[in-house]
């Protein structure tokens, strides 16, 4: 692994910490939200999801296929 590859993997860590901590906050509003009216919010959390599974993808390193499914069900 080159610096530039440690760097870009510590930004895509940094990042999908980020994203998690946004599902998190996101899903709990939505938990006690009204669903119907919460429909940008779970398109927020299905975007963050993505990006974090494309960007496993990208380093090879990608969690099982059916990962983000549960996701899709919700």
């Amino acid at each position: 692994m080159t610096n530039s590859d440690g760097h870009i993997k510590k930004a895509f860590a940094e990042e999908s910490l980020e994203h998690l901590s946004s599902i998190e906050e996101d899903l709990i509003r939505i938990e006690n939200g009204d669903l119907g009216k919460e429909r940008e919010r779970v398109n927020k959390v299905f975007r963050a999801v993505h990006s974090i599974k494309g960007g496993s993808g990208f380093w090879a390193s990608e969690p099982s296929p059916g990962w983000p499914m549960p996701w899709k069900r919700f």
